[in-house]
C-alpha cells in the first residue's frame, strides 16, 4: 500500500513510498517508474530537497534516508538514525521545513525532531539531529505536522486532538 506521496515544484516527477519499503520515482505522464529504491521499513513521508535531484525518506522506526536521483544508485547517501536506540519509537509524522534544509519529525510518544540537512552537505556530523520538543501537556502521539511556513512555525496535530504551533528559529545553520 503506498503510504507518501510528493510532487516536485513543476508537477512532472511524483515520488511514492509504500509500507513495505520501496520507494518509486514516476514521472507524471508516465506510466512506469523511472526510478525504484528499497528501505528496510515502513515509508511514513518522501520530500523532494531544495535542488530536487534528491530526496528525503523516513521511515517507521526513526531512519532518515538521503537518496540522490541523478547518480542512478540505489544505495542512499546518507542513512540517519533520528531518535536514539533507547526511546524504540514509532515515527508518525515527517515534513520538511519551506527552505527544504531541515526535516521535522514526529514519534508515538509526542517528540518532535529537528534534523539540519546542510550539515550533512558541509559534512558535519555533529548538529545533524536535534529533540526540538517534547510538550509535557500533550501526553499523546504525534499524528500529523507541517514544517514548511516561512516564518519557521511548525504545526503538530496530536492524537489526543490537539493542534500545537511551535516557532523555529535557526541561527547559523543551527537551531537554537
Amino acid at each position: 500500500a503506498i503510504s507518501a506521496v510528493e510532487l516536485n515544484s513543476n508537477g512532472s516527477l511524483l515520488i511514492s513510498g509504500a509500507e513495505e519499503g520501496s520507494i518509486y520515482i514516476h514521472a507524471v505522464c508516465g506510466a512506469e517508474a523511472t526510478h525504484e529504491y528499497e528501505v528496510p521499513n515502513k515509508v511514513i513521508a518522501v520530500n523532494w530537497l531544495e535542488n530536487e535531484n534528491s530526496f528525503s525518506c523516513c521511515t517507521q522506526n526513526g531512519e532518515l534516508y538521503i537518496f540522490d536521483v541523478r547518480s542512478g544508485g540505489k544505495e542512499p547517501l546518507y542513512k540517519i538514525a533520528t531518535f536514539p536506540e533507547s526511546l524504540a519509537v514509532s515515527v508518525t509524522s515527517c515534513s520538511l521545513t519551506a527552505d527544504r534544509q531541515r526535516v521535522v519529525i514526529g514519534n508515538d510518544t509526542g517528540d518532535i525532531v529537528f534534523c539540519n540537512l546542510g550539515s550533512l552537505r558541509n559534512k558535519e556530523k555533529r548538529n545533524i539531529v536535534n529533540l526540538k520538543h517534547r510538550d509535557s501537556d500533550v501526553k499523546s502521539s504525534v499524528t500529523c505536522l507541517e514544517g514548511r511556513s516561512i516564518d519557521g512555525t511548525i504545526c503538530v496535530g496530536y492524537g489526543n486532538g490537539m493542534i500545537q504551533q511551535y516557532v523555529m528559529k535557526v541561527k547559523n545553520q543551527e537551531r537554537t
